[in-house]
């Protein structure tokens, strides 16, 4: 449960200082073929696993997948 409420939190903070960082703005430099992710998303979720203190993608990717509907939302993470 108190991991559930650190998520929540970390959620909280990041919903409103991720738009600073304009990931939107960033340029993909990914070919057309390999992106089946926005950039913005992939870095949004980065971030989240990286403050979240994940180790890998694999453990960002572990963790974006047992957020709430409603964290995934203000996230902007599908």
């Amino acid at each position: 449960m108190e991991l559930f409420r650190m998520t929540r939190r970390l959620v909280g903070l990041l919903r409103k200082s991720l738009p600073l960082l304009h990931f939107e703005k960033v340029k993909d430099p990914r070919r057309e073929q390999g992106r089946r992710w926005p950039l913005a998303t992939l870095l949004t979720a980065t971030m989240v696993g990286i403050c979240a203190c994940r180790k890998g993608l694999s453990e960002v990717e572990e963790l974006t997948d047992k957020l709430t509907p409603t964290m995934r939302q203000e996230l902007r993470i599908p």
